[in-house]
């Protein structure tokens, strides 16, 4: 899923594929960093890892809208 806002851009990717600790990775970059073949590159990562896992619950009815 893309987001920014117009100067700094971010790649998020969910891995949830350990379900005791889900990770998000963050793939950030600037409209200022360009290769020479003139494509945007990433200039950064940040990972997190959640621990206890936010989204598994004992009790599935604790959160309402």
């Amino acid at each position: 899923m893309p987001i920014g806002n117009g100067a700094l851009a971010a790649n998020v990717i969910v891995d949830n594929k350990n379900a005791s600790n889900p990770i998000i990775a963050l793939l950030i970059s600037d409209q200022r960093s360009w290769n020479e073949a003139g494509e945007f590159i990433k200039v950064g990562k940040v990972t997190l890892e959640l621990t206890p896992n936010p989204w598994v619950t004992a009790d599935t009815t604790s959160i309402k809208q």
